[in-house]
């Protein structure tokens, strides 16, 4: 009778047809299972359709008859801090911060002097070449 209803129903012009939504989607709409485009289609669907609404209640109750058929399962008692130990939050690793090389002062005053060395032999080679011009 399904497929019966099928064919009729996919006539152009019957507000039954399949054209524009999936017959799959009333029972995934029933689960919850479309994203909300395909669900607000569907549900286009539905509404102006008789035939759709009638199975969109058995799936319904199909899915309510489901869920009280499974007996619930109790999870073993350490599965709960198995899963906190998993997911606790860790230290943060401690980040030393960088070491800036600093050069030791007689370093830096051999190197100052250096420096001015330089410039003053420069200086005295500047003169002596623009007296000697």
């Amino acid at each position: 009778m399904h497929d019966e209803n099928a064919n009729r129903n996919a006539r152009p012009g019957n507000p039954d047809s399949q054209a524009s939504w999936e017959q799959d989607d009333v029972p995934a709409l029933a689960l919850g299972a479309l994203d909300s485009d395909e669900e607000e289609q569907t549900l286009s669907h539905v509404r102006s359709s008789m035939t759709a609404r009638e199975e969109l209640r058995a799936f319904e109750e199909l899915a309510g008859d489901l869920s009280l058929a499974v007996e619930r399962a109790t999870p073993p008692p350490q599965l709960r801090d198995r899963i906190l130990q998993r997911t606790a939050p860790t230290e943060p690793a401690r980040v030393e911060p960088e070491r800036v090389t600093r050069l030791s002062p007689p370093v830096w005053i051999g190197t100052l002097a250096a420096a001015v060395l330089i410039l003053a032999l420069a200086a005295i080679a500047l003169t002596q070449w623009s007296s000697a011009r």
